[in-house]
């Protein structure tokens, strides 16, 4: 059974809670007897996890870096798992996404587009091949319901620019050594 950390109540530290049931307990309850009579168990969590939509190319590197992308968003287990689409050219499409998503177990997918800005294919396609609005941002595949929360494109943003200096002097370097 899952414990929550820790945590400190006036200068001493608390035992940890275990997660999964919750003591439902009256003021007066508590008062008389230090065990609570009556227990509850805890409505489960949604699960979460993540589609990372790509245009998709007949070039292998457009692929490569969503896939990187998906890799490496998976691998820090913060968002429940991380599965790569594309728009075209490329699988697995947004519908196969999205069913791998939910042979997980996912109840809410985070659609997060690996797109610079907020063109077409943010507005429009991504929206429109998941049914987005004509669904009311649900799908449901074999009886089960999936909340789809659409997010951002990149957008502006400081790093994109530090991550660009960094390879104009990576550039700079080599071609210092180089003569004209």
């Amino acid at each position: 059974m899952k414990t929550s950390p820790s945590v400190e109540k006036n200068g001493t530290k608390a035992e940890p809670k275990k997660a999964g049931k919750t003591k439902v307990c009256s003021r007066a309850s508590k008062e008389a007897t230090s065990a609570c009579p009556v227990e509850r168990r805890d409505a489960p969590k949604p699960t979460h996890g993540v589609l990372v939509v790509g245009h998709g190319s007949r070039m292998e590197f457009n692929k490569s870096l969503v896939t990187y992308v998906a890799k490496i968003l998976n691998t820090q287990k913060e968002f429940g798992p991380v599965i790569p689409a594309f728009l075209e050219f490329n699988e697995p499409d947004l519908k196969k996404g999205i069913e791998l998503l939910a042979e997980k177990g996912v109840d809410v997918i985070y659609v997060q587009p690996c797109l610079l800005t907020n063109g077409t294919h943010f507005s429009n396609d991504i929206p429109a091949q998941l049914g987005v609005e004509e669904n009311n941002g649900r799908i449901v595949i074999k009886n089960h319901t999936i909340r789809l929360r659409y997010c951002k494109p990149i957008g502006n943003d400081e790093r994109i620019a530090e991550i660009l200096a960094e390879r104009v002097r990576e550039s700079m370097m080599l071609s210092d050594g180089a003569t004209e």
